[in-house]
């Protein structure tokens, strides 16, 4: 009995997730300027994650007290450019072409250039976009592409439809997406990450999870402060 019922739950969850991205079919993420909290211990901070459309791609640009990130991405969230301004005069640009991931890292004193060789999966840089497209599928996981900030090295990913939720953020209560992302294979128990979208549309509402290997943080929407 306790096997049936199991099963009749998952079934139930996969059904339910399966049908959560049908409010999304017709929406998409209004233009505009958000403002994010990130907490991580004691620490407090902001930042502004700012999208806008363009005829042949959507640019995304992440810009805290320290680093701006500005990422361009194809209508299915595939990354076709990153490029990171570290607040010091560095500067880092990752491209796709084909299979193959260029990345150039310049700074005062130095400069390199490292190409990597992947496979057919997509590079997904900004999870805050990147990840529409895979709410809207009838997919339950796939598997993906990302660059470490750390490293600046390609690893692969794989993130997971895991329930519809309803989340309390700045005293408003907003339908969600929850999925889970993680590292894959062996290295799957080292890291992993929680992400919740708005349901209407798909929009990066609250992240759970590590920073790094020691570190976890949580960061929530707080308000859009321009745009539609």
């Amino acid at each position: 009995m306790k096997v049936y019922h199991f099963l009749f739950l998952t079934l139930l969850l996969f059904s339910t997730v399966s049908k959560l991205p049908a409010a999304l079919m017709h929406s998409k993420i209004p233009e505009g300027v958000y403002r994010y909290q990130k907490m991580s211990g004691e620490e407090k901070g902001d930042f502004l994650w700012t999208l806008r459309y363009y005829p042949e791609f959507a640019e995304i640009i992440v810009h805290d007290q320290e680093t701006t990130m500005i990422n361009r991405c194809e209508g299915d969230g595939k990354t076709l450019y990153w490029e990171v301004q570290d607040g010091s005069g560095g500067t880092t640009i990752a491209r796709r072409s084909g299979n193959s991931l260029t990345v150039q890292m310049q700074n005062s004193e130095s400069s390199q250039e490292q190409t990597y060789q992947l496979d057919q999966r997509p590079w997904f840089q900004p999870f805050s976009y990147s990840l529409r497209p895979f709410l809207i599928s009838e997919a339950q996981s796939i598997s993906f592409w990302t660059i470490r900030q750390d490293k600046m090295k390609p690893v692969v990913l794989e993130a997971t439809k895991q329930s519809f939720e309803t989340l309390l953020l700045q005293g408003s209560e907003i339908e969600a997406i929850k999925v889970e992302v993680r590292l894959t294979g062996f290295f799957a128990p080292f890291w992993r990450g929680t992400y919740w979208y708005r349901s209407s549309d798909g929009l990066f509402l609250k992240y759970e999870g590590m920073v790094s290997i020691q570190d976890r943080a949580e960061i929530e929407l707080v308000e859009q402060v321009a745009g539609r």
